[in-house]
């Protein structure tokens, strides 16, 4: 994408077809993840967020079009998380759930890598991450941990036990270098009651 977007042409077309959807969608794609697929390593989401950073910080034009799909994918994740959550709850044992647990901590490794890599250095860009909504996504934090029996199972059993501890370390390290970037002075205020209303509601539930 970088090299396309050299010339006013290249750029305009890449605008147009907007190929960083389907390129940011094979990060939430059971085809390229654990346990289905080892592909794509622990360090490819780190250097994916790295690139798309620095297209934006070269072709700003490409800002919104970028972090509204990596915002897009955030809700997605988020509802995959709580429909996963609902079946930990409700369903016997099924090693279709334990794959889907699997698969949901890859996801949201691969993006907490992406997100920690674009919020990290840019101040508008962490502005529009948070009007579009991407600090809402909080609700991510629960669903990382397994719950009712399978979070036994899943930490003393299931395969990949480091990575599912760091998929919960990185995403919150990807929120934390947010709040401390030169930026977030200005929306620490409504950071901390996304924060606080989501414990609200954690809790009581």
């Amino acid at each position: 994408m970088s090299t396309f977007a050299i010339t006013s042409d290249g750029e305009e077309k890449l605008l147009t077809h907007n190929p960083s959807r389907e390129f940011l969608g094979i990060f939430l794609c059971p085809s390229y993840s654990m346990p289905d697929s080892r592909c794509i390593s622990s360090d490819i989401p780190s250097i994916v967020g790295t690139a798309l950073e620095d297209i934006i910080r070269n072709h700003s034009s490409f800002r919104s079009v970028i972090i509204n799909e990596v915002v897009a994918y955030l809700k997605q994740l988020v509802v995959i998380g709580n429909n996963l959550v609902n079946d930990e709850k409700s369903a016997h044992d099924s090693s279709d759930i334990d794959r889907s647990r699997t698969l949901f901590i890859h996801y949201s490794y691969n993006f907490s890598q992406i997100i920690e890599q674009l919020l990290s250095s840019n101040d508008e860009t962490l502005k529009l991450f948070e009007q579009l909504g991407g600090f809402e996504q909080i609700s991510l934090y629960p669903c990382l941990i397994p719950h009712g029996r399978r979070f036994l199972a899943h930490v003393s059993t299931h395969s990949a036990v480091s990575l599912a501890i760091l998929t919960q370390s990185q995403t919150v390290t990807s929120f934390t270098v947010a709040f401390d970037s030169s930026s977030a002075a200005s929306l620490n205020e409504k950071l901390i009651h996304k924060i606080l209303s989501s414990l609200e509601k954690h809790l009581d539930d």
